[in-house]
This record gives C-alpha cells, sequence and structure tokens, in this order.
C-alpha cells in the first residue's frame, strides 16, 4: 500500500485505488478485517476518494478505519486523529461545515495529546480549523485558530503552510472591513510567495485574494492590476479550467466597471459567463447530482454585472448578449440534469459506451474540481490534458451511436433568435 500513496503523490488515482484496494484484499486474508495495517489502508482508499470527488463514500471509508482505529490502537492514538482529519477535509467539500468542525476539533484534541501543542501536525489541523471557522463566518474563532497555526508553522520553518495561513487570515480581516490590514498580510505574503514559490499555483488564488482587499477598501484600479496579473500568471501556467481563473475573471470585470471601463469590463463579463456555464455543463453532467447542484450554485455568476451594464446604455447587441447570459446560466443545471436521464434511459445506446463516457467525464471533472491548493501546475496540465483526450474518444464513439446525443450536443448552445 506504500505504492498508493506515491501513486496519490503523482496524481494517479485510479491505479491508486486499485492498489489500495488490492491491499485491503491481502491485509484481510493474512492479518483479518480489523488489524491495525487496515486503518492504513483504508486511510490511502478514503484520500483517493476524496481526491476524485467521491466525498460521501471518502467520509464513510475514513470512518470505517476510524472505528477500526480505536479498537485495535485504542480511542487516543495519533492514527485516530489522521482518521478524524480525513473525515473533516471531506465534509468541508461536501458543504458540511459544523459536521467538519466536530471532526477536526477532534483530531485536534488527540494532535496535541499525541506531538504537543507546538508539533507542525498541530498546526495543519488549525489552520483547517481556522478555515472551517472562516466559511462558517465565525471571524473571531478563526483568527485564534490561524493565529496560533502561524506561530507554529514560523517555528518550525514551514514557511509555505505558515503564508497559507495568512492569506486566509487576510481575507478574515478583509471580510471584517479591516481592509487596510489585510491588505497588507496578503501583500506580504504573495511578495515573499513570489520569491520562494515563482511558479506556484497558490499564487494566483493569493492574488485575487488581495485583488478582492483592494476591491472591498474602494482601489479599483490597484486591484485590477492584481486580477490582470493573476489570470496572466494562470493563462501562463495553463491552469484556465480551473474556479480561481473563472474568479478572477469576474471580479477584473468588477473591478473594470467600478474603474469607469464599461465597454471593458462587458467583454470581460461576457467571457467569464461563457467560459463559467461551460466548466459547470461539464461538472453538473458527470458529477453527483447533489455535488453537481453544489459546485454549479458556487460558481462564479457575472450576469448580474452584465444586466447592470447592458441597462446603463443603449446598446441593443449588449442587452441581447446579457440576457443570454441570464438564460444560459439560468438553464445550465436543470438541462444538465435532464439529459443525465434521458442518457441513461436512451434505448439506442450500448451499457458500456455510456459507461465509458461516464467514466472519462466524471475523471476531467473531478481535476477540475480539485483545488489548485498545494498542487503541481505541470502534473495537473498533463493529467487534465490526459483526460480531456480520454473524454473527447469517448465521446465521440458516443455521438456515432446515439441520434439523442448527437441531438443534445448540436442544440446546446441557445439561439435567441430561434
Amino acid at each position: 500500500y506504500n505504492s498508493g500513496w506515491l501513486l496519490i503523490d503523482l496524481g494517479d488515482f485510479a491505479e491508486a485505488e486499485r492498489r489500495f484496494d488490492r491491499a485491503r484484499e491481502i491485509v484481510e486474508a493474512s492479518h483479518g478485517p480489523e488489524s491495525p495495517r487496515m486503518v492504513w489502508v483504508l486511510l490511502g482508499l478514503g484520500t483517493v476518494r476524496d481526491f476524485q470527488g467521491e466525498y460521501a463514500l471518502a467520509v464513510a471509508t475514513h470512518e470505517q478505519a476510524l472505528e477500526i482505529a480505536k479498537v485495535a490502537l485504542g480511542p487516543e492514538h495519533p492514527m485516530v486523529a489522521s482518521c478524524e482529519t480525513g473525515i473533516g477535509a471531506a465534509l468541508i467539500r461536501m458543504g458540511d461545515l459544523e459536521e467538519s468542525r466536530e471532526a477536526l476539533q477532534r483530531a485536534l484534541t488527540l494532535t496535541e495529546q499525541a506531538y504537543g501543542v507546538e508539533h507542525e501536525n498541530t498546526g495543519r489541523t488549525l489552520r483547517s480549523l481556522g478555515e472551517v471557522y472562516y466559511e462558517l463566518g465565525d471571524h473571531d474563532a478563526a483568527e485564534v485558530y490561524l493565529e496560533r497555526a502561524q506561530v507554529i508553522f514560523a517555528s518550525s520553518g514551514a514557511d509555505y503552510l505558515r503564508l497559507g495561513a495568512q492569506v486566509v487570515m487576510g481575507r478574515n480581516l478583509s471580510d471584517q472591513g479591516a481592509h487596510d490590514e489585510a491588505i497588507e498580510l496578503l501583500s506580504a505574503a504573495l511578495e515573499e510567495g513570489e520569491v520562494a514559490l515563482p511558479e506556484h499555483p497558490d499564487l494566483i488564488i493569493w492574488q485575487i485574494d488581495l485583488g478582492n482587499a483592494l476591491l472591498e477598501a474602494g482601489r479599483s484600479e490597484e486591484a485590477t492590476e492584481e486580477f490582470e496579473a493573476a489570470i496572466e500568471r494562470a493563462e501562463r501556467q495553463n491552469v484556465t479550467e480551473y474556479q480561481a481563473y473563472l474568479e478572477g475573471l469576474a471580479k477584473l470585470a468588477t473591478a473594470r466597471a467600478r474603474a469607469g471601463d464599461a465597454g471593458s469590463a462587458f467583454a470581460t463579463a461576457v467571457r467569464a459567463e461563457e467560459l463559467s456555464i461551460d466548466r459547470a455543463r461539464l461538472l453538473t453532467a458527470s458529477l453527483p447530482e447533489r455535488q453537481a447542484l453544489r459546485v454549479a450554485e458556487e460558481r462564479p455568476d457575472s450576469t448580474g454585472l452584465l444586466m447592470t451594464l447592458a441597462e446603463a446604455g443603449d446598446d441593443s447587441a449588449r442587452t441581447t448578449a446579457a440576457w443570454d447570459g441570464v438564460i444560459r446560466s439560468r438553464a445550465v443545471v436543470l438541462d444538465e440534469l435532464a439529459f443525465r436521464q434521458r442518457l441513461a434511459a436512451a434505448g439506442d445506446l450500448e451499457d458500456e459506451l455510456v459507461a465509458e463516457y461516464a467514466a472519462a467525464s466524471r475523471r476531467l471533472a473531478n481535476l477540475l474540481v480539485h483545488s489548485l491548493s498545494g498542487g503541481d501546475s505541470t502534473r495537473f496540465q498533463n493529467l487534465v490534458a490526459s483526460a480531456t483526450k480520454r473524454r473527447e474518444a469517448a465521446e465521440k464513439k458516443l455521438a456515432e451511436a446515439s441520434l439523442e446525443f448527437r441531438r443534445h450536443e448540436a442544440g446546446v448552445e441557445v439561439d435567441l433568435a430561434g
């Protein structure tokens, strides 16, 4: 199973899952289903499922590992904390923040007991808790946990982790209206990160965070510069498929509008909305329904800005484009979920083709949903390129076999004139 963890680092999640499944069979046959070794195997399997976007299954797998660990190793063993952390991480991505907080609180207690209050592992759990409290809107609690994490990371020399915690601190301060302090923290983190990790994809997110703080502080021209730099960075690293790139475009459109550049703002907002809809269409068609709806709900939405800019002028083409964006935006989720049902029920399709297309689409969608955080941009670029080719090949075979599928693909774009 050690090779499974290596494959996770390499991004080959499908092969890692096969290795862990095989390891589970071996451990169960040689040591029994409740062996301490099974905990490590199930932790790996749960982690793979988390990376693949199967969050509910990841939680169930980590919970199975947790029950074995409590009996085989004792309720205060560090592996129990690792299981709780895995549960908490997957629950964050499912949007179950209260349950995530509870799991991470339990993990923190065990981590502090096992490693001490100043250990780096404790700092990691503190940072995760800080992020959960930030998402919950409890800014005071978030600040307490993030400050503790920063102190630990600073003393241990974990600069990347320290900077990441500092960025979340900046977001937290900006949300509370402390814009100047937030800008100072975010600027310092970005500046240090550009020296230590010049090509790290997290810098895209950090630069967008800085732009957001500047925008909220009313410094629209400076915000525009940061958003433009973040977009250029994403394009240079070829990670434009990710949510951060779309958020950067949407924010850039807003910044340009506030700076008085309505024409450029409208063009940027149209581009952001088109790319966002295309990405939402892929994700809603490929992911489990609950996750698909959540992803669609959280996608950057520029339709409000489009309508505001259209109503402010007398350009009929701009008004038409704005309404087109609104209609397509509102239809995308229902359209794709309905097509999923038609696809499954289509009588002229072979089950094998449907399964192949669904698997290829799901793999690409999971890669695109996966956070840039901690990622290797070159590795993710190659993974996305490979997954895209596999999906295109499956799509071609399915289109050749299905009249229903061809009709859907031909009618994806809304024709307002018709």
